[in-house]
């Protein structure tokens, strides 16, 4: 199996990244993004490319994220108070 291009790798995990913020929930859609980003910065930290198999199983996952991301917008929850916008303005 050939190695995993360094583009091919960038663009999983922006395709990861748009996946998990389309989770209606805050809270799904912040730790999806986390980790994506932790085990992402594994692999820049230490600048070498993953193995051909962990990209395939990143895409395996990103197909996962896009099926769930889809499913749980269908039964959305109720915002929290943390995605509610203010009622006064420039308060934060």
């Amino acid at each position: 199996m050939a190695a995993v291009s360094r583009e091919a790798w960038i663009k999983l995990y922006k395709d990861l990244q748009n996946a998990a913020a389309k989770f209606p929930q805050y809270y799904y859609r912040e730790f999806f993004q986390r980790r994506i980003h932790d085990h992402f910065g594994v692999f820049s930290a230490n600048g070498r490319m993953p193995e051909p198999s962990q990209y395939k199983k990143a895409e395996e996952l990103l197909h996962t994220l896009q099926r769930q991301a889809a499913v749980s917008s269908l039964y959305p929850a109720p915002k929290l108070v943390i995605e509610k916008e203010s009622l006064t303005k420039g308060f934060r």
